[in-house]
């Protein structure tokens, strides 16, 4: 069985001079809500929202900001635990075409590089796309969260919480 040949997809620290087409795919619900992205209503807020962003990637594809991925320290075990949370988000004209899965491939090389132990991401329940794709990448989903009634964005979801971890792979390298 042959592996699928990827998308290119090149990643860069996001900027607010992306903020046009981080508005256009944070603005559209289908792709924010799931994500866990505050809406943004226009470009100034836009702007003001990546320039606070040091830890989010842009996704890049075709010269084209599509999408991005951030790769968040664990609030849970504190910034300088080894375990790493991920988010990301993908403008829907792009769903479906491996681009998600190219990105993700090399963030998870690079944490794989830099000695992350586990890499944990939180998923709605009714986002099995994003389900997906975790799998397909190697993440278990090892535990449900209830809806909270006071969670992001109105919407109140139960959640999945998928890990991958790297840490065996990392010491069996070393080995």
């Amino acid at each position: 069985m042959t592996a699928r040949q990827l998308p290119a997809v090149t990643l860069r620290p996001i900027a607010p001079t992306d903020a046009a087409a981080f508005l256009a795919y944070a603005g559209d619900p289908a792709v924010s809500v799931p994500a866990g992205l505050l809406p943004v209503s226009d470009l100034a807020a836009a702007q003001a929202r990546l320039a606070h962003a040091p830890e989010v990637l842009a996704v890049v594809h075709d010269g084209q900001v599509v999408g991005q991925v951030g790769v968040y320290a664990r609030a849970a075990t504190g910034p300088d635990a080894p375990d790493r949370e991920l988010g990301y988000a993908l403008a829907r004209a792009y769903w479906g075409q491996g681009l998600m899965t190219a990105a993700l491939t090399q963030v998870l090389a690079q944490l794989r590089r830099s000695g992350t132990g586990q890499v944990y991401a939180f998923v709605a329940v009714s986002n099995q796309r994003s389900a997906g794709l975790l799998r397909r990448l190697g993440f278990t989903c090892q535990d449900r969260l209830p809806a909270q009634p006071d969670a992001l964005l109105g919407r109140p979801e139960a959640e999945d919480v998928f890990v991958l971890n790297l840490k065996n792979e990392n010491e069996n390298a070393v080995m």
